[in-house]
């Protein structure tokens, strides 16, 4: 089943919830809304690899503001607006490493 290909399980949260990865190629697949993704995640005890899902999603060419206004709503609608809150903050604070890293790619091909 490609459905089952697509999604894995990257970890498990303290409080025991599965988190998966592989949730931007899902989206991108079968192009389902992120709040009909993450409410599903949700009825089975789990979470998305909220880092997996945005070095995805920047891979594939979208910019950072992009994916946090895709993911913005979806998030607050399904696990709260205090939820989303801290996701969007740890994201803004994963961009700085991300572009940080791939910088650092750029300086490396350059020699």
């Amino acid at each position: 089943m490609v459905a089952r290909s697509l999604l894995s399980i990257s970890g498990t949260t303290t409080d025991g919830k599965q988190v998966c990865c592989g949730i931007f190629r899902f989206y991108e697949t079968f192009g389902l809304p992120f709040d009909v993704i993450f409410d599903s995640l949700t009825k089975h005890n789990s979470l998305p690899d909220w880092i997996d899902l945005y070095i995805t999603a920047r891979d594939s060419g979208m910019s950072h503001r992009s994916i946090t206004s895709k993911l913005a709503d979806p998030v607050s609608d399904v696990y709260g607006s205090e939820f989303s809150t801290v996701v969007l903050e740890r994201l803004e604070k994963f961009k700085l490493c991300y572009d940080l890293d791939k910088t650092k790619d750029i300086d490396k091909h350059a020699d």
